[in-house]
């Protein structure tokens, strides 16, 4: 299993109207794994049932994915709501996993640690899997969202107001789409000046957006 291409739809697309993370996987040469769903929850025992119940007795690593994923982005404080894995007739050697998120950078790093850890445990090797969460929930502490500036994304979520994180490290923020798209830094809109000021005083954040 390679990882062909990796996407984040961070607006409503096919698969969702929330922000969710696609990876397109190259299952050529693909080989089942007796045992790798029971190896998967010997290291991570704390999944939900369901997820419990996929892994139970998978043997293909595309089928292991999309719950390891879900799985690493909890344990690192950062969960997702949803998640799934589509496959296509038209395109057997292909497989689709969409894995929601909360935090971008968080999701593109379990990707990667889940995609590692199923190989590891489909060649029965070993993984330092302690270091791996060490990293994830670094990375979520540094690119968590400020209290305040949360309760209103998740306010306006709740609305079904689509919110985009427009930098790493600021807390500023596009809400909804097109003519009707609000700026928000911290706690203060694009009502005031104040947003702008900010902005045009900052040169690298200028470049950036």
């Amino acid at each position: 299993m390679n990882i062909a291409e990796q996407r984040f739809l961070r607006g409503p697309s096919l698969y969702a109207a929330s922000p969710c993370l696609l990876a397109i996987l190259d299952l050529a040469g693909a080989q089942p794994a007796a045992g790798l769903g029971a190896r998967l929850l010997a290291l991570l025992p704390a999944m939900s049932a369901e997820a419990a119940a996929r892994l139970s007795d998978c043997q293909a690593e595309h089928e292991a994915l999309e719950s390891v994923v879900m799985e690493l982005q909890r344990l690192a404080g950062a969960p997702g709501a949803f998640s799934q894995t589509l496959l296509d007739a038209a395109r057997p050697q292909q497989a689709r996993v969409v894995c929601a998120y909360t935090v971008e950078q968080v999701a593109g790093r379990a990707l990667r640690t889940a995609a590692a850890l199923i190989q590891a445990c489909a060649r029965q090797e070993t993984f330092d899997l302690d270091a791996a969460l060490a990293d994830l929930r670094a990375t979520a502490e540094r690119h968590a969202i400020g209290t305040s500036t949360g309760a209103v994304v998740a306010a306006a979520q709740r609305r079904g107001i689509p919110c985009l994180r427009l930098t790493e490290e600021a807390n500023l923020f596009q809400l909804g789409w097109g003519s009707r798209q609000k700026r928000l830094q911290a706690t203060i809109t694009g009502a005031t000046n104040h947003v702008a000021v900010g902005i045009a005083s900052d040169k690298q954040l200028t470049k950036t957006l």
